[in-house]
């Protein structure tokens, strides 16, 4: 699973919802998919869990 690239002054987390709206996933699918946590909680400003996130992306 690879993220869209970037847009210009674009958080981490709207390109995690850009990515989950262009794929037409829910968000329970998605958090899955990426964290393997259904419930996990992406706050928009923090980057904990990226190493895990770019992993897999």
């Amino acid at each position: 699973m690879q993220l869209p690239a970037s847009l210009p002054d674009e958080t981490l987390f709207s390109r995690y919802v850009r990515h989950m709206t262009i794929l037409g996933m829910s968000e329970q699918d998605y958090l899955t998919r990426l964290l393997n946590k259904p419930r996990a909680s992406i706050h928009p400003y923090l980057t904990i869990g990226i190493r895990r996130a770019a992993k897999i992306c």
